[in-house]
């Protein structure tokens, strides 16, 4: 991405320099419609991060009588950019939302967010660098050993009304493992006891609690657990399950179907089916659409799990990622065997 001085076009990203090194974002339709996550604030404007809204204005109160410029994109840009029709519509539909946050959530992230989908800041990652490469999610693995013992409670009541309810055996070893495993997860990354947290089940069936973000995922006789203080989901699956290549292939967007023209082996679709998996629990939706997400866009890690025959996939903000195999009674932990794809 080059910026010129050109005349902006429809659906364009669009910024002023509000001092050397810092910018202000927007999306442009045309000179009576800019739509920007708040006004640039300059000559005495400023409100509250929790004020600040997305907004429509005209290109006068956007540029503040500033020097506009006009990002001009590179050929894999584009290859990855959506359509102008698509950019606009998206900006238009995001006018009144809030949750500014100039480090997670800025002006830049939102014009990165309307024309690619995923959400960047050169600006933020400079400030944040340091600090983002420190945190890292951790992601745990463990085998459901023969013979477990499910006899003891587990924490809190409301997970345990959720077992009472599981009929298939299988099944409820694979949640009951995973419980487990998130138990001593929690433990060992965060130094946090399970039991004195607010852990609760949101609206969408996934699990949260405050000051971390957990995702689980079980298959046959493994489970995986990660834990971050940043988003995240993770998704595993055995290498030698047989995916419904025709499902996968109609769940694809036009940039996979590009990508995946000549690999289409079953364990390249199913690497594909975990990175789309794990991407819908990191965004925490209700509904799972996997047309509407595009890994080839979205920040996710592929690992193929050597000791254990398996694939994983793990969507993360976080800026690395610790992969641990837990022992047969979930008390310790050592490093996984992996190849990151």
């Amino acid at each position: 991405m080059v910026w010129t001085s050109d005349s902006p076009k429809f659906g364009d990203i669009i910024r002023i320099e509000l001092s050397p090194g810092l910018y202000h974002y927007g999306i442009y339709v045309s000179d009576d419609e800019v739509i920007a996550f708040g006004l640039p604030p300059i000559g005495g404007f400023s409100v509250p991060s929790e004020e600040i809204k997305v907004i429509s204005s005209d290109i006068d109160k956007f540029f503040c009588g500033r020097f506009v410029e006009v990002a001009k994109l590179g050929f894999i840009e584009k290859l990855k950019a959506k359509k102008p029709n698509a950019v606009v519509a998206y900006a238009r539909s995001r006018i009144g939302d809030g949750g500014y946050h100039i480090v997670k959530n800025n002006c830049e992230h939102f014009v990165y967010e309307c024309v690619f989908g995923v959400k960047k800041s050169l600006q933020a990652d400079a400030s944040s660098g340091a600090i983002k490469s420190m945190t890292p999610a951790f992601v745990y693995i463990a085998e459901i050993p023969i013979g477990m013992d499910t006899s003891a409670p587990l924490f809190p009541p409301e997970r345990m009304s959720e077992m009472q309810k599981v009929k298939n055996e299988r099944v409820f070893l694979q949640k009951y493992a995973a419980w487990k495993t998130l138990t001593f997860a929690l433990s060992d990354a965060l130094s946090t006891d399970i039991t004195k947290t607010n852990i609760h089940k949101e609206p969408g069936g996934f699990w949260a609690l405050s000051g971390a973000h957990i995702s689980l995922s079980h298959t046959d006789n493994l489970v995986a657990i990660a834990v971050s203080t940043e988003h995240i989901g993770v998704d595993i699956e055995k290498t030698d399950r047989e995916v419904n290549a025709a499902a996968i292939k109609k769940g694809m967007t036009k940039q996979e179907e590009k990508l995946y023209a000549e690999r289409n082996t079953n364990l390249d679709l199913l690497k594909l089916w975990t990175k789309k998996e794990s991407a819908f629990k990191r965004l925490g939706e209700e509904t799972f659409k996997p047309n509407k997400i595009n890994t080839v866009v979205e920040d996710i890690h592929t690992f193929v799990l050597n000791g254990f025959s398996a694939v994983l996939s793990v969507a993360t903000d976080a800026g690395k990622i610790e992969l641990f195999e837990v022992n047969s009674d979930f008390s310790s932990r050592t490093k996984a065997d992996y190849t990151e794809e």
